[in-house]
């Protein structure tokens, strides 16, 4: 094999690392985004059960924490399947680092 085609293997494999690491960080990013997210919406729970406690003894007050209880833990849940399919990315980007 010429010194130019090892050269140009060479470039190829550096260019495939760069890859791999760049996919690595926008996956971990990702991971960190949800996480952040989910945080976000398990504190969203917690903030408005810690208002609605006050008023609990006013029906009405109850009844409204009671209807957006259930689109808050949707949202904890929705941000708990972002961040597992984060992960997962993250993984496979890992993987392909270690292959490169």
């Amino acid at each position: 094999m010429s010194r130019d085609a090892l050269a140009v293997l060479l470039r190829l494999r550096r260019f495939a690392v760069r890859s791999a690491q760049r996919d690595l960080a926008t996956g971990l990013r990702a991971v960190a985004d949800a996480e952040d997210a989910q945080r976000a919406a398990t504190t969203a729970i917690a903030r408005e059960a810690v208002a609605a406690a006050p008023l609990i003894a006013e029906t009405a007050m109850m009844e409204l924490f009671c209807r957006w209880l259930p689109h808050g833990q949707a949202a904890v849940a929705a941000t708990a399947a972002a961040r597992d399919a984060a992960e997962q990315t993250a993984g496979q980007a890992r993987a392909a680092l270690a292959a490169a």
